[in-house]
């Protein structure tokens, strides 16, 4: 499984698609070591636009918020519930915030997003790599699986029609549902990345993102844990 997943994950590319055509990478939140892991420290996390997955009907960069997309995985169209073609401007329209927060009985994540596809089927997945962290490449990737207790996993949700959507969830030392393992605090990973997938086909896997022709990572939460 882990060998398969490995081919999969060009999960996400932490290179970010800026509107020159250029990429930049993702600035990681830093904050002072010394603050953990005292349980009740808080912070939010600014969600970051990813564009691995998408292409234009010519396998090209996608140029233009009217640009339709396509799945690079085989080339399919992403495609929203009510039918409709997704375009560059609406894939990168989402905005919102992650909210970690470090208890006693490990962490808590609180998501809060705006601009989604309408009625649009998403999940939320947790990946952890180790020092020195994501550098354009998976060679650093330790772990990585649903969001969620096992025993109740949360990492999947539904957009509003108004593509608003809030998902809170736990996590504690666990091993994690594609491969690798937790503590019982994300703050002893040295950087942790809160990815979502968007499932065009509308279907949800909760171990598993599924078929890659069906999902496209849409956007990331990254921040270091140490």
């Amino acid at each position: 499984m882990q060998n398969l997943f490995k081919k999969l994950v060009p999960l996400l590319s932490l290179s970010i698609l800026i509107l020159s055509g250029c990429y930049k990478r993702i600035e990681i939140l830093r904050r002072d070591p010394n603050t953990f892991p005292t349980p009740g420290v808080s912070f939010n996390v600014d969600l970051v636009h990813v564009a691995l997955h998408i292409e234009d009907k010519n396998m090209r960069t996608p140029e233009g918020d009217a640009t339709l997309l396509w799945n690079n995985r085989g080339h399919t169209p992403i495609i929203a519930p009510d039918g409709h073609q997704v375009t560059r401007g609406e894939f990168n329209g989402v905005t919102g915030t992650a909210n970690v927060t470090y208890i006693n009985q490990g962490t808590s994540i609180a998501i809060n997003l705006q601009g989604l596809v309408p009625n649009g089927v998403y999940s939320i997945w947790v990946l952890t790599f180790k020092l020195p962290g994501f550098h354009n490449s998976f060679a650093n990737l330790i772990g990585n699986g649903a969001l969620g207790l096992n025993s109740e996993v949360k990492n999947t949700f539904t957009a509003s029609s108004a593509g608003t959507a809030s998902l809170s969830a736990r996590m504690q030392a666990q091993s994690l549902s594609i491969f690798g393992s937790i503590g019982n605090c994300l703050c002893s990973e040295y950087e942790v990345h809160l990815m979502a997938a968007y499932h065009s086909n509308n279907l949800i896997q909760n171990g598993t993102p599924g078929d890659p022709s069906s999902w496209i990572t849409q956007f990331v939460f990254p921040f270091r844990g140490d």
